[in-house]
């Protein structure tokens, strides 16, 4: 039987949507990468991006050539330790999408009272941007 996700250790980290599939990065908060008040990863989009996102893409697709990581749907989960809230800094086009939203809180293990949904230009996709 699955425990509930209070019951687990949420996990901070960052995630991208490749067609209808989230592929995510993350590890417990308690082992995550702290600077200052914030808990993180200590991998960036950018490094994740050219070391397997893009590999997964050019599998699917050999004819895949794009490679900037802002075209794709992303985001990223920080913890704030002196507010005791999770931030959950995504794209609108996952926003907007139910069954993404119930899988980011489900695989993180997110406890939706300490978590803020944030909506940030700099993890928009191209279509989100109007590109």
């Amino acid at each position: 039987m699955r425990g509930k996700i209070t019951d687990k250790v949420p996990m901070v980290g960052m995630f991208y949507l490749l067609g209808s599939t989230m592929h995510y990065v993350i590890l417990p908060v308690d082992q995550g990468d702290r600077q200052d008040e914030y808990v993180s990863t200590n991998t960036t989009h950018v490094e994740w991006w050219h070391h397997h996102i893009f590999k997964i893409l050019k599998l699917q697709n050999p004819m895949f050539d794009m490679e900037d990581h802002e075209h794709v749907p992303r985001g990223r989960v920080i913890y704030n330790s002196e507010t005791d809230i999770y931030e959950l800094i995504l794209d609108k086009c996952i926003k907007k999408n139910k069954r993404l939203m119930t899988e980011i809180y489900e695989t993180m293990s997110l406890p939706r009272k300490k978590t803020k949904v944030v909506l940030n230009f700099h993890y928009q996709c191209h279509k989100c941007r109007g590109e």
